[in-house]
């Protein structure tokens, strides 16, 4: 029945069902084939989140009928065959997505979750997640997140500068039409001066958690072997522009890779964000009180006016000297004085 009465009740129903608990919910479901053909209707369910990854039968087979719907999904601690199961039934109504702890992997994200449904999610997570290795493809799928957290997960790419087709007029404009013309092969050669570096792999991006990723820690600056920098150390030197708050805390940056961050790049239409960017150091025993008001004196002088740098950290030494640092840290853990 379409009458008002009936869908007031229909909704009033639903508003009921999205209150009781799991266990509840899937006893509901054995009630008959109208409150189930209710309860199957994707646009009640704007934000899933489960707390336990040990569904009942019927709420597993509900779950992929209402997951279209989905606004915001948060499938914490989920093993990989629910994740299997469950992001492919994703919509592009999608723009918030938590998968913390889970067993969900670089793969699975690619294969599961599609093109359109990634570019729909402003807030991600991938907490705690030793599936997620990838950041670059990361970045890549998820294109316009906003807020995205990859602390204590297994991360060991970032993403960097990368080339992006030139939107703007060429010079092969003007040859275009003779060539077109000279040769129908359908093949041409690309010069990569066309392709400027795009410094903005994640363009929207306002919050990142970078957190104590040890694959990220353990990097050094330029490996051993090659001239190129590490993953971690090229993506600070291209952060986005509207960054607003970073955690760089427990990664052991030392203050070379600090002192020369920009946290003052203009976007692309050439202003710069000027709100205060909230840095956390929290945990980085690689830097001291003094290496700490370097890199404030350097910021202020570099940035002026256009932005104000706020850092958080801990406890730091006093003196830089190793036998100092030593001492400490026995007399933390109760060694000898």
């Amino acid at each position: 029945c379409r009458c008002r009465t009936c869908a007031g009740s229909s909704a009033s129903t639903a508003r009921y069902v999205s209150r009781t608990g799991a266990s509840q919910r899937g006893r509901l479901l054995t009630r008959g084939p109208q409150f189930q053909a209710l309860l199957s209707h994707a646009h009640l369910y704007p934000t899933i989140a489960l707390s336990s990854p040990l569904l009942p039968p019927s709420l597993s087979t509900l779950l992929p009928q209402i997951l279209p719907g989905a606004r915001s999904l948060s499938l914490p601690s989920s093993p990989h065959l629910a994740l299997s199961t469950f992001l492919p039934c994703l919509s592009s109504r999608l723009a918030y997505l938590d998968l913390s702890f889970s067993a969900v992997t670089d793969e699975l994200l690619r294969t599961a979750v599609g093109v359109d449904v990634a570019s729909g999610v402003r807030e991600l997570s991938v907490k705690g997640c030793r599936g997620v290795r990838d950041g670059r493809a990361l970045a890549s799928l998820f294109h316009h997140a906003i807020r995205v957290d990859l602390s204590w997960s297994a991360v060991r790419t970032l993403p960097s500068a990368c080339p992006r087709p030139c939107t703007s007029p060429s010079s092969h404009s003007s040859s275009s039409s003779s060539d077109l013309d000279s040769d129908d092969s359908g093949f041409f050669e690309l010069d990569s001066s066309a392709f400027p570096a795009d410094p903005t792999p994640w363009p929207h991006l306002v919050h990142l958690k970078l957190s104590s990723c040890p694959f990220l820690s353990s990097q050094p600056r330029y490996d051993s072997h090659s001239t190129a920098e590490a993953p971690l150390a090229a993506f600070l030197t291209h952060l986005p522009p509207r960054l607003e708050s970073l955690d760089l805390s427990h990664l052991r940056l030392p203050y070379v890779d600090l002192v020369g961050l920009d946290f003052a790049r203009p976007e692309e239409g050439g202003t710069v964000d000027g709100t205060t960017l909230e840095l956390s150091l929290v945990g980085n025993d690689l830097l001291t009180r003094s290496a700490h008001a370097r890199l404030d004196r350097t910021w202020r002088a570099r940035f002026g006016k256009l932005r104000q740098v706020r850092v958080e950290h801990d406890a730091v030494l006093e003196s830089e000297g190793e036998e100092d640092v030593r001492r400490f840290v026995e007399m933390v853990a109760g060694g000898s004085r």
